[in-house]
């Protein structure tokens, strides 16, 4: 019989957003409760799980309403921002260590310049040249 070590799941506020939405580690996003008015009075509204989108380059995003405006973020983006150190260059771009766009758990994000993921491109390109000889 094996036993597996399970990562415990962290939860944070997103970065500009912390007292509405909270995200976790393996890329969930949550609404936290807040009081809303409608023409009953004032009640507070339940967390709820955020749908996550498809966009159409296939990038998972995610949409955050506040205050009557509406939000749309790469959930990878989101995730990064909440548990990565921040970016040292304004350029920096969020990248996949497996390559897989649809994996958005924090051990798997990393910053990135333009110059580095197409250096990462051109790799994966002559490896699967390599392999098809």
């Amino acid at each position: 019989m094996t036993t597996r070590s399970v990562a415990p799941v962290l939860w944070r506020p997103v970065v500009g957003f912390e007292p509405y939405y909270e995200v976790s580690n393996e890329g969930v996003v949550f609404s936290r409760p807040r009081a809303q008015r409608n023409w009953r009075g004032i009640y507070t509204t339940r967390p709820k799980r955020l749908r996550v989108s498809i966009n159409g380059t296939g990038v998972r995003c995610v949409s955050f309403r506040v205050q009557r405006q509406q939000y749309f973020f790469s959930l990878a983006r989101v995730v990064a921002r909440a548990f990565l150190p921040p970016p040292t260059d304004a350029r920096m771009r969020v990248c996949h260590r497996d390559g897989n766009p649809n994996n958005n758990q924090a051990a798997n994000l990393f910053w990135a310049t333009p110059e580095e993921i197409s250096n990462r491109c051109n790799e994966k390109r002559r490896m699967t040249l390599r392999a098809r000889r």
